[in-house]
């Protein structure tokens, strides 16, 4: 993920359109992006419904089948170890949108 002076770029976002996922920090503090499911990051109105959440250790979200997410990346170190639970067909229903090709990437600033 490149960084630069406490700031995340969100190059793209990624959702799976046959199953919940379930995502834990399990050893440092992380961030995390999500828009609806029924939105096109790539457009200019679905890149600002994209909201960035700050994920404490330990501290569990579920995303809803379709939702649009990038993370968790880790706040306070290089690397995060993380609980995923999710379907096992993920790999094959793993939609991208690639937000820095469509000109929609947006900076998460953390700290």
């Amino acid at each position: 993920v490149p960084a630069s002076n406490g700031v995340l770029r969100c190059d793209m976002l990624y959702r799976h359109l046959t199953h919940t996922q379930v995502l834990m920090p399990l050893d440092v503090d992380a961030v995390i992006a999500v828009a609806p499911a029924g939105e096109d990051p790539t457009t200019p109105a679905g890149a600002d419904c994209i909201r960035a959440f700050a994920l404490p250790v330990q501290q569990t979200v579920v995303l809803a089948r379709g939702t649009w997410h990038w993370g968790p990346f880790p706040t306070t170190a290089e690397a995060v170890h993380l609980f995923n639970v999710q379907g096992l067909r993920y790999a094959e229903d793993n939609d991208m949108a690639d937000l820095a090709g469509a000109g929609t990437a947006v900076e998460v600033v953390v700290g």
